[in-house]
């Protein structure tokens, strides 16, 4: 029996890194994960903000059974508008960052989930 890890290693390696106070550095890696599944971990406008993008082959089937709803209710105010090319993009700002360091250990949580 073959067990997987719901998060990715990768981008949860990436982002802890970076969320650990790590300076800030450019950022621009494409993730293939097992189940076809594409994530796009950038820094488009500047070093500080992080924007995961996730690309799914049956997005528009998921979005009939309100995937749309639940992620905009999961990651709320990291929701940005799509990368181009991918279905869901959520954008961090290391900058904006809680101090209480559970606040941002939630907020890894969150993007890595």
């Amino acid at each position: 029996m073959l067990l997987l890890d719901y998060q990715n290693v990768l981008i949860q390696s990436v982002l802890t890194e970076r969320f650990s106070g790590a300076p800030p550095v450019n950022i621009d890696q494409t993730v293939s994960d097992f189940d076809g599944v594409t994530f796009h971990i950038s820094t488009p406008e500047t070093k500080s903000k992080i924007l995961v993008s996730i690309q799914v082959r049956c997005y528009n089937e998921l979005l009939k059974y309100g995937a749309q709803q639940i992620l905009e209710r999961e990651y709320g105010p990291y929701v940005v508008a799509p990368e181009a090319g991918y279905n869901f993009s959520v954008q961090v700002d290391l900058e904006s960052l809680p101090d209480d360091k559970g606040a941002a250990r939630m907020v890894l949580y969150q993007c890595t989930s």
